[in-house]
Order: C-alpha cells, then structure tokens, then sequence
C-alpha cells in the first residue's frame, strides 16, 4: 500500500514541479527569459526528499532538497519540494505536506544542495493556504493540473486542498489552461441504478455512489454533462416482477438527478415540466434540452423545454414539428441540437436563435450513433461510417463483424475514439444462454489505418447499456 501511495506521489509531484517550472515565471509576471545576474531555470532529476520542520525563534526552518531553480518575479528562486502527499504515508506532522518555496533575492542557492530557508511570521501575510510560498493563482493551477483520478487521495491531505478540489475554481481554471478530462459515465442493467465511470488516460473505471432514485431499475432516460456535472433526467422502470412477468408501472417520471465528481455525491435537481421518457436530450451552450418522447401513459408527445443548471429552472420550448411512434435521440452538430426518431429520415433542428424548429432530410444511416470532434458516426449493416453533408456519399471507416451477436450495447465518442460497451449475447443455434457483457472496446476514427482494440472491461456492472454520457471536468 505504501509503494502505490509513494509512486502516486512521485508522479503527481513530477507533474506539479514541471508546471511550476513553466508558467509561474509567466503567472507571477516575470520575464520569460533569465537576465544576466539571474540563473537559468534547470530541471533536475527527481528523487525522494524528506522534509524536517524545526520550530525556532526566527521562525520555521524548511530543510528541503532543490529539484528546481528559476526565476520567478521579484524572487530569485523557486524551490519546488517533493513531500505533497506524505500525510497518505502516515507522517503526523503537518508541515510535511508543502510543496513550493520561494526564496528572497540575494539568498545565493545553488541546484543540488540542501538547503536552510529562515521565513520569518510576517513574510506569511500574502501566502496561499494550499501551498507555502505559492500566490493563490498559482496554488490553484497546480491542482488543477493534477489529473482527476488522484483528487479523492488529494482531497485527504488536509482541509484546504478538499475545500479547493470541491470548488468551482477548480473545473473553470481546467478548462482554461486545457487541463480538462473527458470521462465515459454508464449505467448497465446490472447491478441497477449503479453508474461507472471510465478514465481512457489510466485504463481504469470508478464506480459512482448508487443513484437515490426510487425507480427501481431505471431506464429509457436521458444522461448528459454540463458545467462538470452529470445529469439523469426522466425516464422510467425497467423492473419485471420475477413471480408474474408485470413490468413496473412507472414508464416515464419527470425526476432530475445531478453526480457532482468532485464532492462524490448525487443532488436532486428541479423536476422537467413534463414526465417523459426515450426522448430526445442534449447540452447545448450550458444548458440542457429535451424533446418529445413519450408520457406515463405511453402517448407521443411534441412538446420541449429548457433547463438553466444555474438557475435549477426549467423552461418551455416551441413544441416540435410531428411526433412519432418510436423512441426519439438527440445529437449536437454545428453548434445545434438534431432530433432524430427510429424508422424516419428527417431530422428536427432547433434554431437556438430564433428559437424554432426546422425540418430536414439528410438521409442519415439508421442505427447506434456517436459524434466524435463534431462529426457523426454511425453503425448500419456492419460496419461504421461517417455521415456527411446533404447529397455526399457516407464514409465507411470500419467493419465490426466482431460485434454482430451482440445487442443491448451502447455506443459513445470520447476524444478521438469511439467506444462500444457492454451489452448481451442472446440465445443462438450452439448457445441457449444469454450472457450479460461487461466488455468495453475502442475505435480511433481520426487515425490512418482505424483498428479496434480492447480496453479494461467494466469492473462493477455488466448487460444492456441502459444509458451514457461523456463528462467532462
């Protein structure tokens, strides 16, 4: 337990030092290349480094190896240590847990030694409560860089760093210095209402606290991200009574439900105007869209709404064109929503603007859709392919002649790659059996040659995909 929680550190610190190396020259305001009378900023090899805390009349004395030298501000030194995590290690004293120095002008430290730094009680009055030496700016920017499958050991140093990690500061400084993740989110028919998520940098899936909602088994609902969170909006009970066959009578429900990653619970939200269920849901700007689908009492319904996650308010929309008898989806494309239903080639558009409903025939392949990048992919007879404009011939990009027994999966873009998870095996001629899959494969649309691979399998739920999503924090 030890050596992962040590290797943990060793790879976050890495992280955190290059960034500091890199941009706090820029963050602090200081030049970007070394004057003569100042060093040049080097890079050492990391190492381990123990961090003693002695209290004295003059103040605290740090005595820390120097990993990293440059010059940043009105400071001549930056001094980057290497004990972050050791409260996971189970040191006790508290200032074990420091990462960043700076040093005054004039101290004349070199790279490769140990080093005595005397900071006096009144050099603290402008020091970041996250990290000793580093302005509040620069504290934030480190954590943010520290990719989010470690915020939970991160969240358990101390009170201030869970505090920051639960913040809005956090997913808004990601998004502007393009540290943002994209994370797959699915909820399989088994164990119910359990979601997983899974994070392509490290190969691995988490699983989510179970949902409170008191729809047993739910499904036909929409899922979608926005402003960090996910959200599970409407839908109904897949449960079947195992002593008479009766599926629950809850078919649609206007529930809302949001996952916040970063404090690792779920909120209820405002319910939609409508209970709805197989409907149409997209983000789109911020907010969320949802369109048509169906009532408790299965009848097709038109109408649309809006919901502002900031406002916890739901709105209504102009109501679509036509309705249909089968399940409606929806996709983003060209910054707007399409609606799509199963068995029809026109697709419904809203103009955001004018807050209207178009028609169009693009003559769009039937089947499992994923954007990747903003383009749309489909799977029909075989193999996937990409939708093009109005009037152009579709891009076929690969077979998937592994995948033809398989039913009940679903099927999302994230990044490049578009994947394909779970689902079930039925029944054949040489298998009476059904078998509920826990599989997860990959398919990597923008490269040269497209080859599927295999990636972790879900490690906590199996059988038909009853709803996904991609979060982005």
């Amino acid at each position: 337990m030890e050596s992962a929680a040590a290797r943990t550190l060793v790879f976050i610190c890495a992280r955190v030092a290059i960034y500091i190396l890199h941009a706090a020259p820029r963050l602090t305001g200081a030049s970007s290349g070394p004057s003569i009378n100042q060093p040049v900023a080097r890079r050492t090899q990391l190492g381990r480094i123990r961090c003693s805390i002695h209290p004295r009349n003059e103040g605290l004395i740090y005595r820390v190896a120097v990993v990293t030298l440059a010059p940043v501000g009105r400071f001549d030194y930056l001094i980057v240590g290497f004990d972050i995590l050791s409260p996971l290690l189970g040191a006790s004293r508290r200032g074990s847990c420091w990462i960043g120095y700076l040093l005054p002008s004039g101290c004349g430290i070199s790279p490769n030694t140990s080093v005595c730094y005397v900071k006096k009680p009144e050099q603290l009055d402008n020091m970041s409560p996250l990290f000793d030496g580093l302005p509040d700016e620069v504290a934030i920017q480190c954590l943010a860089r520290v990719p989010s499958y470690f915020h939970p050991q991160l969240q358990l140093v101390c009170r201030s760093w869970r505090t920051a990690l639960r913040g809005l500061d956090i997913f808004k400084t990601r998004e502007e210095v393009g540290a943002s993740e994209e994370l797959l989110c699915a909820l399989a028919f088994e164990p119910e209402n359990v979601w997983q998520l899974y994070d392509p940098l490290h190969d691995r899936w988490i699983t989510l606290p179970l949902m409170p909602s008191e729809i047993r088994h739910l499904a036909r609902f929409g899922a979608v991200s926005v402003g960090g969170k996910l959200f599970v909006i409407g839908g109904g009970s897949d449960r079947v009574d195992p002593l008479t066959g009766d599926h629950d009578r809850i078919f649609a429900s206007n529930e809302v439900w949001s996952y916040d990653p970063l404090r690792f619970e779920w909120t209820r939200r405002s319910p939609m105007l409508v209970h709805r269920a197989m409907f149409a849901c997209c983000a789109l700007d911020g907010k969320i869209v949802v369109a048509g689908g169906f009532t408790n009492c299965r009848e097709t319904i038109t109408n649309a709404e809006i919901y502002d996650p900031q406002l916890d308010k739901w709105e209504p929309l102009p109501d679509l064109c036509h309705s249909h008898s089968s399940a409606c989806s929806g996709v983003v494309l060209r910054g707007k929503m399409h609606v799509l239903h199963k068995g029809l080639s026109t697709v419904q558009i809203l103009d955001f603007g004018r807050k209207e409903w178009d028609v169009a025939d693009y003559g769009w392949l039937q089947g499992p859709m994923a954007v990747v990048r903003g383009e749309l992919y489909v799977l029909s007879n075989g193999c996937i392919s990409k939708q093009c404009a109005k009037n152009l011939p579709d891009r076929v990009v690969s077979y998937v002649s592994d995948f033809h027994c398989r039913i009940g999966f679903g099927m999302i873009g994230v990044g490049d790659e578009i994947y394909i998870i779970g689902g079930v095996i039925g029944p054949g001629p040489r298998n009476q059996c059904i078998k509920q899959l826990s599989d997860a494969d990959a398919l990597n649309v923008r490269a040269e040659r497209p080859a599927w691979r295999r990636v972790s399998a879900m490690t906590h739920c199996c059988g038909s995909i009853l709803g996904c999503a991609v979060l982005r924090i």
